[in-house]
């Protein structure tokens, strides 16, 4: 008997070896692989000329962002394949557009628009002010596109020609906020949604409370709705040289003015004024090769670089003077979290780490925090605020600077700044805080399982999901809400130089339109990121030649392989569900508790996405 087990001990023991000597193996070739990739994609970059008297192309796939992520995590993305969207980093093709102004073998921009699939407002701000420093230097800037999108059509706007297919559109639409709300199903299901707020137009818990959008959410989304379209119109009718109000005719009479042009949508852009022509893609390039010599080894036909290619071999930004002083950027952008396994989302301690580094580091003069971030985690934004708020103790100076979205947590986290910077298009405010606990006996209960047991006191077992929370437990939860509600007020009221009632008044989860939001006090000044670099070296009064700095976490590449396969597993596991599309839809929602993870089940999030 002794010596079968012990025959088994080895054979075990062999296996285990064999299946480490595996893993090891596997990990080691894909470390491999990277490296080969890495050096391939090198390769080919330094391959790569501008030619002379060439046209630069613009030629963003999928949506906006504000930039990529770390360059690990892409290069884990490369090599497993992705399943996400394409995305264009604007600070990508801000630095092409501004390097090429310059760049005198670059003669014309073409925008190059047919598969760019949104972006949000202060985004297509941040490119366009870009292309029209390009067009006011001198150099034309022509835009094509099968179809136009709204979010396309505002970038192509921009340009001294602009062309559409004959069988193409321009579809503007407008902008709108639409939720899915899930009370009918969550009661079918025998769900249990236990919620705790303070401030009627906190609604991003009512997709679990109602089947309908509150009528205090309708008039606030309304609002701020209302102001980033007058935006866009404004943007668009100065760009194109007609009045905002044919922007809007276009949008509210589509179907009857469609009818006017014989159902032909190219007609109607044309008719409308929105294009210069209809030009397939042939008499495109013929347009293109009246400013810029033909080249057959070009897929494109002529002289041209793209501008993925350009911004790594062509000439750079404007070259920075030599400086030990730098201006650090700390880029929030997600929810926020205090779960540092939640992929696509910002780990509060990990932001909170780099303030904190960026702080005691002595080249670093300032800081600018670019938040673009609907909140999320209630204590995670505090962590985030705290370090800020040691910094500017410190003696740096912190400038907030709001992207499209800088609401609940993401607003948190900017109080302790020096100055708030935001678009007129920035979505922000939602001051407010809720608490969302879901219980499941009811479920379980149809199934036939439920929940029984003691415990020595009333707390014990008290957060279990699987039996219903005890009207005490209730009311600590929310004495939590209400007491978080009061800190976000008070530092509110304290960094605004507010009253306590002033404050609550413009708060109470109500989102505002940057616009709005500067005529109630919750921001400092109207700007992008340049200009909150610029107001963050002259409060720490640089001369120029300093020197901006991304700071980014350091990922390992196993941490970043990892993740993205929990990510692919988790697609694949809701790919596999009964109503698939149902549930990926679900998965997709802007506000995901699971994406969330808060401590005490307390949010500072809101449920807010930029229109596009």
């Amino acid at each position: 008997m002794e010596k079968r087990k012990n025959r088994l001990f080895g054979f075990f023991s062999k296996l285990l070896g064999v299946l480490d000597f595996a893993r090891r193996l596997l990990i080691n070739l894909v470390f491999i692989i990277v490296l080969l990739i890495f050096f391939g994609s090198l390769s080919s970059e330094l391959a790569v000329t501008v030619p002379n008297e060439s046209a630069l192309i613009l030629n963003p796939a999928g949506r906006l962002v504000e930039r990529h992520e770390d360059p690990v995590r892409h290069a884990v993305k490369q090599l497993i394949g992705s399943s996400e969207e394409s995305t264009a980093s604007v600070e990508d093709l801000v630095k092409a557009v501004r390097a090429a102004k310059s760049d005198n073998r670059i003669k014309l921009l073409v925008l190059d628009l047919s598969h760019l699939s949104g972006g949000d407002l202060t985004k297509l701000q941040a490119v366009a002010k870009e292309i029209q420093a390009f067009k006011e230097s001198g150099k034309p800037v022509f835009a094509y596109a099968d179809s136009y999108n709204q979010a396309s059509y505002y970038l192509a706007a921009t340009a001294n020609e602009v062309y559409l297919h004959p069988m193409g559109m321009a579809m503007i639409t407008g902008f709108g906020a639409y939720q899915t709300y899930y009370k009918e199903l969550l009661d079918k299901l025998a769900v249990n949604v236990n919620v705790f707020r303070v401030g009627e137009y906190k609604s991003a818990v009512e997709p679990f409370i109602r089947n309908d959008m509150s009528p205090e959410a309708k008039k606030a989304n309304l609002s701020w709705l209302s102001d980033l379209w007058a935006i866009y119109k404004a943007d668009v009718a100065a760009a194109r040289s007609f009045a905002p109000e044919q922007l809007q005719l276009v949008a509210d009479d589509f179907p009857r003015q469609l009818l006017t042009a014989g159902g032909s949508a190219a007609e109607l852009a044309l008719k409308s004024g929105l294009v210069t022509k209809l030009f397939d893609r042939e008499q495109f390039k013929g347009r293109v090769l009246e400013q810029v010599d033909a080249d057959t080894d070009s897929d494109e036909g002529y002289k041209s670089i793209a501008f993925s290619s350009y911004i790594r071999v062509g000439k750079k930004d404007v070259p920075e003077l030599e400086s030990k002083d730098q201006i650090g950027i700390v880029a929030i952008t997600g929810m926020i979290t205090d779960n540092p396994d939640v992929p696509e989302a910002v780990y509060a301690q990990e932001v909170a780490d780099l303030i904190r580094q960026a702080r005691d580091n002595d080249k670093i003069k300032a800081l600018v925090l670019r938040v673009d971030s609907p909140g999320g985690s209630a204590f995670g934004s505090e962590l985030i605020r705290r370090e800020v708020e040691l910094t500017r103790e410190q003696g740096k100076p912190v400038v907030a600077s709001m992207g499209s979205v800088a609401a609940s947590g993401g607003y948190w986290l900017s109080l302790a700044a020096n100055e708030i910077w935001a678009s007129p298009a920035t979505i922000t405010g939602s001051i407010g805080v809720f608490g969302l606990i879901p219980t499941y006996e009811g479920t379980l209960g149809k199934l036939g399982v439920h929940t029984d047991g003691v415990g020595t006191t009333e707390m014990a077992g008290a957060m279990r999901l699987d039996k219903s929370l005890s009207p005490g437990i209730s009311l600590a939860v929310q004495a939590m809400v209400e007491n978080t509600y009061k800190q976000f007020i008070d530092k509110v009221a304290a960094a605004r130089k507010l009253s306590y009632q002033q404050a609550d008044s413009i708060a109470r989860g109500r989102v505002w339109s940057g616009q709005d939001a500067k005529e109630i006090g919750l921001i400092d000044q109207f700007g992008d990121l340049d200009d909150a670099v610029n107001a963050a070296a002259k409060l720490a009064d640089l001369p120029d030649g300093y020197k901006r700095r991304f700071l980014s976490p350091q990922r390992g590449f196993f941490d970043s392989l990892r993740q993205e396969l929990e990510v692919r597993m988790r697609s694949w596991i809701l790919g596999q569900a009964t109503y698939p599309g149902a549930v990926k839809y679900l998965a997709k929602q802007p506000f995901n508790l699971s994406t969330i993870s808060a401590q005490n089940h307390v949010y500072a999030a809101c449920a807010c996405e930029a229109p596009e």
